[in-house]
């Protein structure tokens, strides 16, 4: 089965990336509001929910982070700030599907999800005996916009962690199959401890 690639490249400088956005449902917090996550889509994509996307990052971040996932319009100050460019344009470096460089060791603000590669991965998969050209509509939005959310959830986890480092299972480990496109996230999406604790590994 097809697997795609997450990379964090270090010693590389972020280009800083003009696009169109497309809005994203967003959520209030409570008091406090520790990151905010900017969602930049940079072409028309009818098959992506915004909203899916920004629900899959939050359900995930939400239990270490105040975290708000918007577009790249107006939003209340957080302490911290950071884009996620979805790009529907360019072909970037071999089969990954997302990517943060880093720059003397520090992440940089500039994440990267590539949406050719999320659609490819959805489209080998197989949802009860059937390809995704036979799927519902809404399925298929459904299993990309998770492959998205689920994508750029493990590059705030670079962000977050400060670290291009990989691990073994949970949130960071290094790939995506086509079955994370369907299936329930679980422990293969989850971070087993707070960012900032001394030891901080992925769940089994």
């Amino acid at each position: 089965m097809r697997t795609v690639v997450f990379i964090g490249l270090v010693g590389l400088s972020a280009s800083h990336l003009a696009a169109q956005s497309s809005p994203a449902e967003e959520k209030p917090l409570a008091d406090t509001c520790t990151l905010l996550v900017r969602l930049d889509l940079n072409v028309p994509a009818p098959d992506l929910s915004l909203a899916r996307v920004a629900d899959e990052v939050r359900a995930i971040w939400t239990p270490h982070l105040a975290i708000r996932v918007t577009d790249m319009g107006p939003s209340t100050p957080c302490a911290d700030e950071i884009r996620v460019l979805i790009d529907g344009v360019s072909a970037h470096r071999g089969d990954a599907l997302g990517w943060i460089h880093f720059v003397d060791g520090q992440p940089s603000h500039d994440l990267i999800v590539s949406l050719a590669r999320a659609r490819r991965l959805v489209n080998e998969a197989v949802f009860m005996g059937r390809a995704p050209s036979e799927w519902p509509r809404d399925t298929y939005k459904r299993s990309l916009s998770q492959v998205i959310g689920r994508a750029t959830a493990h590059e705030i986890g670079h962000y977050v962690l400060r670290t291009p480092a990989h691990a073994s299972a949970g949130l960071m480990r290094p790939r995506l199959n086509a079955e994370d496109a369907l299936r329930p996230r679980g422990a293969r999406f989850t971070l087993a401890c707070s960012p900032g604790s001394s030891r901080c590994k992925e769940s089994q």
